[in-house]
């Protein structure tokens, strides 16, 4: 119906999240009316590429000849990318999203060694990262937003500061995503 404007009703939480990415309790979706979802495809692993500004990585994702994670697979494995099966493709993407979000030391040592040696431009930048932290005190997204982490200093925090600059990121870019297409969509409805 028409005089019905809003379908999804829900508490959203806006500031749940330390690195203000939103969620929503109890949401209600109501009947016919569309949902629209968006894929924001590798997106952390996009910022990562940009952040790092390794130009491997950035030619592996802006000439995808293939599946990404793939052909970052046999990039940094030294395999061919057709022995690469669904086993070493999924090792992959969990490696490097534990890269970003903190995955131990101890869990793949070797591994995110010889990633770092695949891919020089990302280990600059996640030792960059944690020094700039360590100086500043805090991190900024990619549109200038602060998280601050005073705990890094005492040596707490490292992890959260390469994980706050491309969550952070991923967050400050679907929102304004989000309000554009509003905005779009809001156009069409009287």
């Amino acid at each position: 119906m028409k005089t019905q404007r809003y379908t999804l009703h829900g508490h959203w939480l806006q500031t749940s999240t330390a690195t203000g990415r939103l969620s929503m309790e109890d949401p209600n979706l109501q009947e016919n009316w569309l949902l629209v979802t968006a894929d924001y495809s590798q997106i952390e692993l996009r910022l990562m590429a940009h952040f790092s500004k390794d130009q491997s990585l950035i030619d592996l994702l802006t000439k995808p000849l293939g599946d990404v994670f793939n052909m970052i697979t046999a990039k940094w494995s030294g395999k061919e990318e057709s022995l690469v099966g669904p086993k070493g493709r999924d090792q992959t993407k969990r490696l490097i999203y534990g890269i970003l979000y903190g995955m131990g030391a101890d869990d793949a040592r070797d591994k995110i060694q010889s990633f770092k040696r695949s891919f020089p431009g990302v280990a600059s930048w996640l030792i960059d990262a944690v020094a700039i932290c360590h100086k500043k005190g805090y991190v900024e997204t990619l549109m200038g937003r602060k998280r601050f982490l005073a705990k890094v200093k005492f040596g707490n925090s490292e992890e959260k500061s390469k994980a706050s600059i491309c969550q952070g990121s991923v967050a400050d870019i679907i929102k304004v995503a989000m309000i554009t297409i509003h905005v779009v969509i809001g156009e069409g409805v009287d």
